[in-house]
């Protein structure tokens, strides 16, 4: 049996075994983004902060508002995830894998709508009566999360109304796969890495369909080399840009211990769930299979623990620093106390100084006073006595 020929049967095994994938195959597409916008509340936080460009503190609360639609063909979708920051502000999530027709732009309108009525505020007049009601929608977007092409960078909805009073409404989008790393993690969007396995997707499988059908061994080695470059690109992407990546933010203390794993459990399992059909192919099989791949998880788990062992360290000594700061510090109280007793005793000491100077000044003032009286004694003295030699002579 020539390598053609082994090739076919492998690949109408594989087709008889895609036959087996589930029904729904976007359900794990929509499960895993309602994962991931599950994850700590901090976390998710930090992401609306990037997507909208607010400011929330990390502390924030955050509710969920979840919706299911189901479809013509009674299939349950997620169909949107609006998230409510601190009670009173929300943002309505839509993630989208294909480009749709323009149903995508009245399905989030929609979407807002239907909150903002389930969160009416009634509004009332001078007389205290129910005249109005205020609808306010969520701040919303679009995140393609498929390499998106000829993706406005926002959709328009544009509201006429019968006194043709206009109302413009956009829905920016985001196109994931567009986005570099250095733009992922400043916009915090390093919860949707999972998704970047999508990025190779479609050339991979050309590159897989030209590997069976070329009809020349030479050609199916040429074939084989671009299977193995799009699967060296996908293993980078793997390992850096989206490990090494999650790890990073780990260490940062951007994302919890539970999230990295989270994460890492997520790609692992969109990994298997788009790449294990090519398993017949060596290389695939190689990569999906390879130890160093197959525990990753567990050696990221263990990277984790030796970081937070790290940490723990860390704040030990830290710790310890503070308590020798703490010591010194009571050391440093004792002596300002034994210095203020020390001023409190000098300052009575002025003090009973400063009475005998008061004493001293009193003494000199009578002194002085004493001395004036005897001056004054003298010169009468010396006069009367000069009265005398005066009679004498006479």
């Amino acid at each position: 049996m020539n390598q053609k020929e082994q090739m076919n049967i492998e690949t109408k095994s594989q087709l008889a075994a895609n036959d087996r994938t589930p029904d729904y195959p976007h359900d794990i597409f929509d499960l895993s983004f309602k994962r991931i916008v599950s994850l700590s509340h901090p976390t998710i936080v930090n992401f609306i902060n990037g997507l909208f460009g607010t400011d929330y503190p990390l502390d924030s609360t955050v509710t969920y508002n979840w919706t299911e639609n189901v479809d013509k063909d009674m299939k349950h979708t997620i169909s949107d995830t609006i998230i409510t920051i601190n009670g009173t502000d929300s943002y309505h999530l839509e993630a989208q894998m294909y480009k749709d027709d323009n149903s995508i732009m009245l399905r989030v309108f929609d979407y807002g709508y239907s909150h903002s009525k389930r969160n009416s505020e009634d509004i009332f007049d001078e007389n205290g009566r129910r005249c109005g009601v205020r609808l306010r929608f969520p701040r919303q977007i679009v995140i393609y999360l498929n390499p998106a092409g000829n993706i406005p960078d926002e959709y328009l909805v544009n509201i006429i109304f019968d006194d043709e009073k206009e109302i413009k409404y956009y829905i920016p989008t985001i196109k994931f796969q567009n986005e570099s790393l250095d733009q992922i993690r400043e916009k915090h969007m390093i919860i949707l890495l999972p998704f970047k396995l999508l990025k190779v997707r479609d050339r991979f499988r050309k590159a897989y369909d030209e590997a069976v059908k070329e009809s020349s061994d030479s050609d199916i080695i040429v074939a084989n080399e671009k299977l193995k470059s799009v699967i060296d690109e996908l293993r980078n992407i793997w390992e850096s840009d989206i490990i090494q990546t999650i790890e990073g933010s780990f260490k940062r203390g951007e994302i919890s211990r539970n999230d990295t794993i989270h994460l890492v459990d997520i790609t692992t399992r969109l990994m298997n769930y788009l790449y294990s059909k090519y398993s017949n192919v060596k290389e695939v099989e190689n990569m999906l299979y390879d130890q160093s791949l197959d525990l990753i998880t567990d050696k990221l788990t263990d990277r984790i623990d030796e970081l937070e062992s790290v940490i723990a360290k860390k704040e030990k000594e830290i710790d310890e620093k503070y308590k020798i700061l703490d010591e010194k510090n009571k050391e440093l109280n004792e002596k300002n106390k034994e210095l203020v007793e020390k001023d409190k005793e000098l300052d009575e000491k002025d003090k009973a100084l400063d009475e005998k100077d008061k004493a001293l000044d009193e003494k000199n003032k009578e002194l002085d006073e004493k001395d004036k009286a005897l001056d004054e004694s003298r010169a009468l003295i010396s006069a009367l006595q000069k009265e005398l030699e005066d009679l004498k002579k006479a």
